[in-house]
Order: C-alpha cells, then structure tokens, then sequence
C-alpha cells in the first residue's frame, strides 16, 4: 500500500446507524438504545482519496500505547470504501463507561496509531439514555453502640402559695323598666312560586271499531275444455337397395414440368442484433525479473493506454422509480445511508423520508437557525463529514455549513441558546441548552443533488 493514511473521525449518524440519536437531550426516548455507534474514517493513497475494497481490523484499548484490550477485534475483509470515504458499526458493550479509550485500525495489514475515542459514543450513557438495571442492595451496617444516659437534674423548690383577695359585697337589684310599645306591621312577603302541575289523569278508553263491510263475491271459473286425441303415425316406407360401385379409373400422364418463375423482390435487410457482452479481462502476465540497476536514468517511456473499465464499486440505492439516489454505505433497522454522485451523505428512512437528526434551533417550532448537536462543550473540535445533509421534522432540509480542504467540519460553541431540539424519536421540543455542535445552513434538494427518495427502495 503505497503513501496510505487514514483520517480518521467518530460520529453517530442520528437516527439512521443506529436506532435513535446518542447525543444528551432534554427528551425521554421510546425504548432502550442501541450499544452500536458509527465509525466513519476518509482513507487516502498517494494523496488523493481510494476507492475499492480494503481488509480493515479495529480493537479497543484503555490507553494510548500498550494497556488492556476491550473485547476481541471487529474484523472486515474487502470492505468498500468509496471516494475515500467508509462507514462501519462498531459495538464493545460496557465499555465506554467515561473512562477515556483508544481506538486502533489496521488496514490492509498497516497497523496505525491509536487515537482516542471521543464523547459520542459514551452519550449513548447520557440525558436520553435508558436507565441500567439497580445494583443489588448492600449489606446493612452493624448499629452503633448506645450513649451513656445523662444524670438528672436537680427538682427546684416548690414557691410559696400567694394569699387569697377579698370577696366584693353584691350590688342592690335595679327596677323593671316599663313595656316598650307594639312595633308596627311588617310588610307582606313574596307570592309563593306556583305549584307544580298535578298529575295527567288516566286516558279514556278507546271507542270500538266498527265492522267491516262485506266483500264482493268472485266470479266463477270457467271450465277447461277436454283435450283433442292425439292422431295415430303413418307407417315407414321401405328402404331402396343400393347401387354398386363403379370400377376405379386408370391414373393420368404427369403433365411437363413449368418453367422457373423470375425472381423475387430481395426483402429488406433486418436490424442489427444487440453488441455482445465484452469478453473478461485477460490474466496479468508475470511480473519478469528485475534488471540491474543502470547508473544512467533511462528516457521516460510513452504514456500508456487507458486500463479497461472497472467492473464497478459496491450496490447503490434507488428510489421507487428507478432513480440512482447513490451509493449504499450502511443498512440497518431503521433505513440505509448513502452518498449521492455530488459527495453528500445523508440517511434515508424505509418510508423515503430523509432522516432526522438531534439538532437544535433558535425559534420555539424548531425553525431558524439551527446547528446539529453534538453533546456538549467537551465536544468542541470534533469532527463530522461536511458535505451530511439531514432534515427536520418540518420537512426542511439542511446541509454543514463549513468544510475544509479534508471535507471535514468542526464542532464549535455556536454562541446560541436553542428554543427547541428536534429528535428522531419525538419530534420537535423545547430547549434552553447552549447550542454546542454543527452550524448548519438551509438547502433545496436540487442543491445538494438529491432528485427523489420515494419509497420502496431497491438495491440493485
């Protein structure tokens, strides 16, 4: 493998490589979530980006040179990477425990340096996460020893009892006082409310029916004639004899044979059949033997002939109409990720919707400025593809809005406080957090060269 290096990058395509997104929210998500996250990594060769299939092996340790690996290797023999560009599931359940971990890759057989794992994957333990099962209750400590009773205090001295007051002499009985006068007549009060009507009484009872007049007599049928008697058969005359056969004719002289007719108008000539398939490439001939080295620079040689096309890379991913929507680069439960012809990754569901992402906005309806999340402030500097395009639970589309010369964007603090976060799995909800993560920028679909994702999908 000649000048290969490796740009390597951790990220979790929401909502589409994995069940539901992993970065922290303010949501409750609909049920537990999946262990696997998203290894995405840009592989390059003599400076520009390959493509074809490559033998890759990924381990897990706990420090950056020597330490303890995590679980056995994920190996992928002969796995597509197109346009410098590959995506894998990854999955060491229990290991990210927010402890710092090494990621190492080998490709082809080329061991590369460890780097370490960012905090994407441990946000599959975050806000949203489902909780773990209790740990099992520990053993009740032994009860502390009982202090020594305090003595008692002193009882004080009971006081003297004060002396009892004299009773009062009872004042003398005052005179009846005259009757007061009659007050006058107080004034008439309110008619009652009406009573409520008395019962309907019991209904009469029902004249009788007069009787009915007498119907008409019919008229009488006539009587059926008798039937005429049937006449008797006349009798069957007799059968003639039959004549003999005549005796059979001698056969005639063959007559001259005709004279050829002159020849037919030539017919048209008929299309030309389809082009066969072309024949397979031939065998690489031996390489020969390596000749002395000369001293001298031999002249350049003429440039050689183009090389056969390839046969192609991996399957692709077309809409219900037969459109190429672009090259398949994950599958999983919820729907695949592509990139089309113009370099843009996105997810698309099984319906034919692009996907959702956890992104925040700066209006309460998850519209206007909006940056894709990516977990907090220790995540600044962390890189994603930047040509990913996503769309929101209104139906928006939006693209990174910087790339750089690598086609990567950096996480940053976008200096926003979000009014919603729209999730994959809810929708759109309120937020108050610091939007930390992607800038993006709104987009049509002819912008970022996507066509149509009408469902059902097919993999030809």
């Amino acid at each position: 493998m000649n000048n290969l290096s490796l740009y390597r990058s951790i990220l979790l395509a929401l909502g589409m490589a994995v069940s539901v997104s992993a970065f922290a929210s303010n949501s409750v998500p609909a049920e537990a979530q999946s262990l696997d996250f998203v290894y995405q990594g840009r592989l390059q060769q003599n400076g520009h980006p390959a493509s074809g299939n490559f033998n890759l092996e990924f381990t897990l340790w706990d420090a950056q040179s020597g330490g303890t690996q995590f679980g056995n290797p994920i190996d992928e023999a002969a796995w597509p990477v197109i346009d410098g560009v590959f995506s894998i599931n990854l999955a060491w359940p229990g290991a990210f425990d927010g402890t710092q971990r090494w990621l190492q890759v080998k490709v082809n057989g080329v061991l590369l340096q460890r780097t370490p794992v960012a905090t994407v994957p441990v946000a599959q333990f975050a806000l949203n996460g489902v909780a773990g099962p209790a740990g099992p209750a520990g053993a009740t400590g032994a009860a502390g020893p009982i202090g020594a009773t305090g003595a008692g205090g002193a009882t004080g001295a009971t006081g003297d009892a004060g002396a009892a007051g004299p009773t009062g002499a009872a004042g003398p009985t005052g005179a009846e006082g005259p009757t007061g006068a009659t007050g006058a007549a107080g004034a008439t009060g309110a008619t009652g409310g009406t009573g409520a009507p008395g019962e309907t009484g019991p209904q009469g009872a029902t004249g009788t029916t007069g009787a009915a007049g007498a119907a008409g007599a019919n008229g009488a049928t006539g009587a059926t004639g008798p039937a005429g008697a049937t006449g008797s058969n006349g009798a069957t005359g007799a059968t003639g004899a039959p004549g003999q056969v005549g005796a059979t004719g001698a056969a005639g002289a063959v007559g001259p044979t005709g004279a050829n007719g002159s020849p037919g108008v030539q017919g048209a000539t008929g299309l030309q059949g389809p082009t066969g398939p072309t024949g397979a490439n031939g065998a690489t001939g031996a390489t020969g033997p390596t000749g002395a080295a000369s001293t001298v620079p031999g002249p350049t040689g003429p440039t050689g002939a183009a090389g056969p096309a390839g046969s192609g890379g991996g399957a692709s991913v077309r809409a219900s109409n037969g459109t190429t929507i672009g090259a398949l680069t994950a599958i999983n439960r919820s729907g695949v990720s592509v990139i089309n012809s113009s370099g843009y990754a996105f997810n698309i569901n099984w319906n034919g919707t692009v996907a959702v992402q956890q992104t925040y906005f700066s209006n309460a309806d998850c519209t206007g400025t909006a940056v894709l999340n990516s977990g907090g402030s220790t995540t600044v500097g962390a890189t994603v593809y930047g040509k990913t395009v996503l769309r929101s639970s209104a139906g928006q589309l939006y693209k990174v809005t910087s790339v750089d010369v690598n086609l990567s964007s950096s996480a940053v603090n976008s200096g926003m406080t979000a009014a919603s976060i729209d999730n994959l799995s809810t929708g759109c909800s309120s937020s108050t957090s610091v939007a930390y993560g992607w800038p993006l920028t709104a987009v049509n679909p002819s912008d970022v060269g996507i066509t149509t994702t009408a469902a059902p999908l097919s993999f030809p």
